[in-house]
């Protein structure tokens, strides 16, 4: 008699355990779906970018004057973000999340973190995906208006501590 009831309490677990892992699994796919649209998502956007640019690109050439975004001329940026932006402005390509927590010496978490914080402040970071993966650079435009006129004002006893 305590067997069976034993057996039934048990077989009553098995049956909730196996739709709460029923109910974990639906997630883990409705959070994967949501993620591959998102990717999409940022992919056409990042398309669209490069096709606004492109036409501003030939109105210039063509002799219509373009009005220009206005940059953003002063940026007040923690040392921790001057590190990841450094870590960006000398990759010689692309990098991932892993790249730049390893380069600033923090998790992947805070390194989006800090990613998601100069996007914030005004630092144009473009992103890619492949495969999934976030892939981060550097405006063009913007590492050279760095590199002309420092317009983030890292000071060389930082660029010291982070080579």
């Amino acid at each position: 008699m305590l067997r069976s009831e034993l057996n039934m309490a048990l077989k009553g677990v098995r049956e909730e355990l196996d739709e709460h892992l029923d109910i974990s699994n639906q997630t883990t796919e409705e959070v994967q779906s949501n993620y591959e649209y998102l990717c999409r998502l940022d992919e056409k956007v990042d398309r669209l970018a490069e096709r606004i640019e492109q036409i501003a690109l030939m109105m210039r050439n063509a002799g219509v004057v373009v009005a220009e975004q206005q940059q953003q001329e002063k940026f007040d940026l923690t040392e921790k973000e001057k590190e990841v932006f450094l870590v960006l402005y000398t990759a010689g390509s692309m990098v991932t999340y892993k790249d730049i927590a390893s380069g600033v010496h923090e998790s992947e978490f805070l390194a989006r973190s800090y990613v998601t914080q100069l996007i914030q402040k005004g630092v144009p970071v473009k992103k890619r995906y492949i495969n999934s993966a976030a892939y981060l650079e550097l405006d063009a435009r913007f590492r050279e208006m760095q590199a002309k006129r420092n317009i983030l004002n890292i000071s060389q006893k930082t660029v010291g501590e982070f080579c």
